[in-house]
């Protein structure tokens, strides 16, 4: 036997502990995403899209086993590259990253070679992927959609190093990146990184452009709706968006016409609300004409008045409906998509930017949306359990961070989870719909 401790505190028996429990992992779960990723095909194809530029009589490991590697570590919690250091023995890795046709007997890269990775990517491999990432999710329909409702968001990534083009931006106080995340009901499509001083609207004609055309490509007939706050707001946006017949609310900075134009309605507010004590929120639309604008277009105006005051609130839009139905019922709607940006930044890590280089953040942050695109398409294997409805890091702590010991004998490889495993009924029920899944 191997050297033994004694806690002392237990006083019923001696106890007494070592390390010579064989091989286990603390990622037993992991299987369940190797078991989808190889059933869609997903981290193939996205392999498949880097040119590999190295001297073939140096590789150790392919671009698929990298890559592999770098999004499963993610999808398990480990953000960085050096993590591989801890988990070099770890029992699942070593099973669910193997290949046979590897060069090297390390299954895993080393943290070099995984950075090596990051900064060797070039900016047509990016572009490739963004295009691939579009056209797999439309292909995900099972018929064509009805309707698909594009929001636009930006978030800030705070630097912490002197990374390229990490820049001073003045409303959040902070040298930072400045990504911008697109998603359509309720997943995220794609995400750019930009420098830190950059305009919310940088780049969104470019990106909106590109995802439309891609869209249209496969479903021409399909609805598209938009949907952004006041930092989106451009004359060149609504002309795009009206140009290609797709429906439009975009927040809108208060300004002392638009004040004075919704002064009566929050007048009305303030009686209803000085009778009844209660909070009231009323809402109307009319025409307006900014200078810059070559026409005038809708606002939708809300009129609130509560114990902290008048609150003025407007959107711009080409929908037609009722004002509350517009404002209430489709533009405070895409408050659903912080929820995703703070998934892909918390669970997936996408705020984890930390090479020098620009060019290896940005396929740092398509790292983690394609972890985050991967877990929402296996969602659907999560039916029928309380998973389903659950967010990425309690799925994680539920699904995948399971206790495992592995054993090899001549002919099998066991996993021998824990006889004790309180999801073990629904981990049964994913692994069904996994291998029934045909896509």
């Amino acid at each position: 036997m191997g050297e033994q401790r004694q806690f002392k505190f237990y006083q019923d028996q001696e106890l007494r502990y070592n390390f010579e429990g064989g091989d286990l992992s603390s990622d037993g779960g992991m299987v369940l995403v190797r078991e989808f990723d190889e059933k869609i095909g997903f981290t193939d194809k996205v392999a498949s899209l880097i040119t590999d530029r190295r001297n073939p009589d140096f590789i150790d490991y392919e671009i698929i086993d990298i890559l592999r590697e770098r999004l499963y570590f993610l999808i398990a919690g480990y953000e960085d590259c050096n993590d591989v250091n801890a988990l070099k023995e770890d029992a699942t890795f070593n099973v669910i990253l193997k290949n046979t046709g590897k060069k090297s007997e390390e299954v895993m890269a080393s943290q070099p070679t995984l950075s090596r990775f990051e900064n060797n990517i070039e900016w047509n491999d990016i572009k490739d992927i963004m295009r691939w990432m579009i056209d797999f999710w439309l292909a995900q329909f099972d018929a064509v959609p009805n309707e698909l409702i594009l929001d636009f968001d930006t978030t800030d990534d705070p630097c912490h190093g002197h990374q390229q083009m990490a820049l001073f931006h003045g409303y959040y106080n902070q040298n930072m990146y400045h990504p911008l995340i697109v998603t359509c009901n309720g997943q995220i499509i794609l995400s750019l990184l930009r420098p830190g001083l950059y305009h919310a609207n940088k780049f969104t004609h470019w990106i909106l452009s590109f995802i439309v055309d891609r869209i249209k490509a496969i479903y021409p007939n399909v609805k598209l709706s938009f949907r952004a706050d006041a930092g989106f707001a451009s004359p060149k946006i609504y002309r795009f968006l009206e140009t290609h017949n797709i429906d439009y609310v975009i927040g809108m900075i208060t300004n002392k016409t638009l004040k004075t134009t919704n002064s009566s309605l929050i007048q009305e507010a303030k009686t209803q609300f000085q009778s009844t004590s209660e909070n009231a929120r009323l809402f109307q639309s009319f025409e307006y004409k900014a200078e810059s604008w070559e026409k005038p277009r809708r606002v939708v105006a809300k009129a609130e008045y509560t114990q902290k005051g008048e609150n003025n609130r407007f959107v711009l839009t080409n929908k037609t409906g009722s004002a509350f139905d517009i404002y209430d019922g489709f533009y405070c709607q895409r408050g659903c998509m912080e929820n995703d940006i703070k998934a892909v930044k918390n669970a997936c890590f996408a705020d984890r930017l930390s090479c020098h280089s620009f060019k290896a953040n940005q396929f740092r942050l398509m790292l983690s949306t394609l972890a985050h695109q991967l877990l929402h398409y296996m969602r659907p294997m999560l039916r029928d359990t309380p998973l389903a409805n659950m967010s990425l890091d309690s799925i994680r702590l539920r699904l995948f961070k399971v206790a495992v010991q592995v054993i090899k004998t001549t002919r099998k490889l066991w996993f021998k989870f824990c006889s004790s495993f309180p999801y073990q009924t629904y981990f049964h029920l994913v692994h069904q719909h996994i291998l029934a899944f045909s896509p």
